[in-house]
């Protein structure tokens, strides 16, 4: 039995045991070819391809009533979403990563190993002092500019804006508000969101 292939969800322990009978008929045929054998294969086989074709209608059926049903309901990123996977099919994701020296990862345990390192790298760094002396320009924020920022607050505008270029239809964040609650909150969410900020 190939146990290595992706199966639909249509394929159920049915299709499972016919697809096996009809291998060990084939088997049997092609050991022991006569008469008898080969109707049982071809009888098996037009059964078996039946059956097959049964279940995946039934299974088409049942996706097209789900989008229906989403589409009667309004839920259109779930009806979208089954219509994309119908349309595309099963797309298997290459689990790969490059590590810093652009090299291509593909085992589990290398990928953990760069995530590993990564991280010791992010979390591990020692701040770099600034040296007048020597005129080194540093990517480091100095105590001065993170007051600096933090007594401009953002203007009305600037939150507006914002607000505008949010995407909808995004999980909330830990303040449970979503997106779509701030877009057409009008002036109160503006003011919401100044009071959060």
């Amino acid at each position: 039995m190939r146990n290595n292939r992706q199966r639909k969800e249509w394929f159920d322990k049915d299709c499972e045991r016919e697809l096996e009978y009809r291998r060990k008929l084939r088997l049997e045929m092609l050991k022991n070819e006569c008469y008898e054998t080969r109707s049982k294969y071809e009888h098996q086989r037009k059964k078996c391809k039946k059956l097959l074709r049964e279940k995946k209608r039934k299974y088409m059926e049942n996706e097209i009533k789900e989008m229906e049903e989403n589409y009667k309901n309004k839920e259109v990123a779930k009806l979208y979403g089954g219509w994309k996977m119908e349309r595309s099919g099963f797309q298997p994701k290459a689990n790969m990563y490059k590590n810093q020296a652009g090299e291509l990862l593909g085992g589990e345990q290398q990928i953990l190993e760069m995530w590993k390192n990564h991280f010791e790298d992010l979390l591990n760094t020692t701040l770099v002092q600034y040296d007048e002396n020597e005129g080194a320009e540093q990517n480091i924020k100095h105590p001065e500019e993170v007051v600096e920022s933090e007594a401009n607050p953002s203007t009305v505008l600037e939150i507006e804006e914002a607000i505008k270029n949010m995407r909808n239809n995004k999980s909330p964040g830990h303040d449970s508000v979503r997106a779509e609650m701030l877009k057409y909150g009008g002036v109160l969410a503006v003011e919401y969101w100044q009071l959060r900020t």
